[in-house]
């Protein structure tokens, strides 16, 4: 029967089967066919007479093979793939086509057949290759719009013309039949499945657009065991549930097993997924036409289907190279939505998982009531779901997700200290994610050390890997951090956020920094208050003066740190080298970022002043007399008065000073007397400038003006000269006692009288 490979091919791919979970139940060498056409009222007869026989194990009437379709004349017109809209419309192929690998790329696709257009304009990228058989358009009859019809749907090209099929980037597409010419014969099946497998990859999809009799082509047993080799081989089998509306959980095989039943014992799994169709409009209700029961695993639309081929839509001109159709229906137009459906999921695996997903679950996948849309309730009869390939996708491929506290706000961190935060990946898809790499844009935000990558996570789970903020500068931080991973969408970009958190210096110092008085060789201390109100360490790194008569503190080592909240007492000496107001301003040097912080202070170097009380006008002095006059020199400034000399002018013999205390300190509020003496032997009235010297920086020098004259009453011209040369005390005695201490001054020498300022 098989003719499509030789028997050694065929046992070679048998072999391999038989590691898989779907090991071959016969040998497609075993198959032989008869032909009886010549003859058909003898059929069953020789059925019978083969049965018998002790070498054939199964005999069957072979059924008549046709395409799976309904007239597309049948339908209402509908212009629009609406079948490839998101679900639950449709299969939101349209999504699909948005993500990476989302249009077929690198899966292969056969459809099995009789008949297409294989030069039809919409194909033209793709170059559909007959693998085996015979194109039936055109023979006896027979128009290739059916197969047309098909690849339209999965295949179309992407262009400026016609239609877009479901995944028009496959890596190739051809086609077998089984029509053979030579007998004029249809229903060579699995000699057509058998032609395809030396082409078909794993991973890549066959499509088997046939029914038999109006039954899953599956019901033939040789068709079986093919289609079972197939998917043992790794190839995603599509096959046409047949539009007989029959309950597939009832029908049994000439040896009367439940053989489509999958909740019988008879049961026997194929491995191909079986489609059913259902009504374009929502619910979607099963398409009474259509076959059903827990054999079938997918359903799509089953009407309204727009593809080329046909020409209802589109005659092309009479080319049917340029025909297109708005009605193509029946499992006929469903089965290849799933199977562009598959595609797509096979090229979205294989791109990001390395390797294709195994046939049955990619079944799995498609009839998941989890993924897919549910069936309409108003027909009865189990079709399955149809596939939402959104829904699928995103549950087949890993996802990562990312997760981090306050939206990956560290908030703020002291410079030279750190905080972490937990980064969660998870995955949310349904493969295993595998992290590649964790970076940052910033080394101020630090990825976790890795000892190698990549990092695994299952579906489901999450792990955590901790972030550092740790900063090396003041201020606002904002950064990102890239989680590079086998999710299809790329790398996650998360953003991270953080402030170096800053000291801030406060400088107080009382009465606005006036120190007040301080006398020159004394000194006042206030004390300068130093707090840190921001939430970091506060390093003093200097404290200076800019005089030197305001004295910073002396301190042993810098710098000094204050605790965030704390604040430090430090003593600032005012201590005067001159007198008068005095300005300064003391300058902290910190790693306050608002810089270098300067209190101005300020005081006063009060003096001595010098107050003289006492006249310094002796008046009338009797001749010969000593006259005297006290002066007080008094201090009433704030600060000691120095006085550092007190002396006339010039040297006299009339004047002199008894008592001179000084040069003298004066503490505020003190006096210390001088006693001035004046020896009346001059004619005239005498003055003489007595000279005060002190450190009163007014008045440093004060010239007081003393003054004296002699009374001669009692005493002649004849006598003056007597007078001046020496005492008179005997003519005046009792005249001098009340100007004078002693009366007369017949001890007071003479030395003075050669150096008389006679003017």
């Amino acid at each position: 029967m098989i003719r499509a490979l030789a028997p050694e091919k065929i046992l070679e791919l048998e072999k391999q089967a038989a590691q898989t979970e779907l090991p071959p139940l016969h040998s497609l060498t075993s198959y032989w066919k008869l032909n009886v056409r010549h003859c058909p009222e003898k059929s069953e007869e020789i059925v019978k007479r083969f049965s018998a026989l002790d070498e054939v194990e199964v005999a069957y009437r072979e059924l008549e093979a046709t395409d799976p379709a309904v007239n597309p004349a049948d339908d209402p017109y509908n212009a629009n793939q609406n079948y490839q809209d998101a679900a639950p419309i449709g299969i939101d192929a349209r999504w699909a086509w948005t993500q990476p690998n989302g249009e077929g790329a690198g899966v292969g696709f056969v459809d099995l057949e009789q008949g297409w257009f294989l030069n039809h304009e919409d194909f033209a990228s793709k170059s559909p290759t007959l693998l085996y058989g015979d194109n039936r358009d055109g023979v006896d009859g027979y128009v290739g719009n059916h197969g047309t019809a098909v690849l339209g749907e999965v295949i179309a090209d992407d262009n400026t013309i016609g239609v877009v099929g479901i995944a028009p980037s496959v890596s190739s597409v051809n086609v077998t039949s089984h029509w053979d010419t030579g007998s004029n014969s249809s229903g060579n099946v699995a000699d057509a499945i058998a032609g395809a497998l030396p082409t078909l990859q794993i991973g890549d999809v066959l499509l088997l657009e046939i029914q038999k009799g109006l039954l899953p082509t599956e019901t033939d047993a040789a068709d079986f065991d093919a289609i079972r080799l197939a998917v043992a081989l790794g190839v995603v089998v599509v096959e046409a549930g047949g539009n007989g509306s029959f309950d597939l959980d009832s029908y049994t095989d000439g040896g009367g097993n439940f053989v489509l039943n999958r909740g019988n014992a008879d049961f026997r799994e194929s491995g191909a997924i079986v489609v059913g169709a259902a009504l374009s409009p929502l619910p979607h209700n099963r398409a009474n036409f259509s076959n059903f029961g827990s054999r079938v695993d997918c359903y799509a639309w089953g009407e309204n289907v727009v593809t080329a081929g046909y020409g209802d839509l589109d005659n092309g001109g009479g080319d049917n190279n340029k025909t297109y159709t708005s009605g193509f229906n029946g499992t006929s137009s469903a089965s290849p939505i799933i199977s562009g459906s598959a595609l797509i999921v096979q090229g979205v695996y294989k791109a990001n998982m390395g390797s294709p997903l195994p046939p049955l679950q990619m079944r799995a996948l498609l009839s998941n009531p989890a993924t897919g849309t549910a069936q309409g309730g108003g027909v009865p009869g189990n079709i399955g779901v149809m596939p939402d390939l959104r829904s699928i996708i995103e549950t087949i491929l890993p996802r990562l997700v990312t997760v981090i506290a306050d939206s990956g706000n560290f908030g703020e961190v002291c410079s030279g200290a750190f905080k972490d935060m937990d980064l969660a990946l998870s995955n949310s898809g349904g493969n295993m994610l595998s992290i590649s790499n964790i970076t940052s844009s910033s080394t101020e935000f630090l990825v976790p050390s890795v000892l190698s990558y990549p990092i695994t996570i299952e579906a489901g789970n999450a792990i955590e890997v901790p972030i550092r903020f740790q900063p090396d500068s003041l201020g606002p931080k904002a950064e990102t951090v890239t989680v590079f991973s086998n999710d299809p969408n790329g790398p996650k970009f998360v953003e991270v956020s953080g402030t170096a958190g800053a000291p801030r210096l406060v400088a107080i110092i009382a009465n606005a920094g006036n120190f007040g008085n301080a006398c020159i060789g004394f000194f006042a201390d206030q004390m300068m208050t130093l707090s840190n109100s921001g939430r970091c360490t506060l390093t003093i790194i200097s404290i200076t003066s800019s005089s030197a008569e305001f004295l910073a503190p002396s301190v042993l080592a810098y710098p000094i740190v204050i605790a965030a909240g704390g604040s430090l007492l430090v003593p600032i000496r005012f201590e005067p080298a001159s007198f008068g107001p005095k300005a300064g301003v003391i300058t902290i040097i910190s790693d306050d970022p608002a810089g270098a912080k300067m209190v101005a202070i300020s005081g006063n170097a009060p003096s001595g002043k010098l107050t003289i009380t006492g006249s310094t006008c002796t008046g009338g002095v009797k001749a010969c007399c000593l006259g005297e006059r006290t002066l007080s020199l008094c201090n009433v400034g704030d600060c000691k008065l120095n006085v550092t000399s007190v002396a006339f002018k010039r040297k006299s013999r009339h004047w002199k000073l008894i008592n001179n205390p000084f040069p003298a300190t004066l503490v505020p509020g003190s006096c210390l007397s001088v006693l001035i003496r004046y020896k009346a032997t001059e004619k005239y009235p005498k003055c003489c400038e007595l000279v005060i010297t002190s450190d009163d920086p007014e008045t440093p020098v004060k010239t007081l003006d003393v003054i004296a004259y002699t009374i001669w009453s009692d005493c002649g011209s004849k006598n003056c000269e007597d007078c001046r040369r020496g005492c008179c005390d005997k003519h005046h005695d009792e005249s001098c006692s009340a100007q004078s201490i002693d009366a007369c001054c017949d001890d007071e020498s003479h030395d003075h009288e050669n150096n008389d300022d006679e003017n």
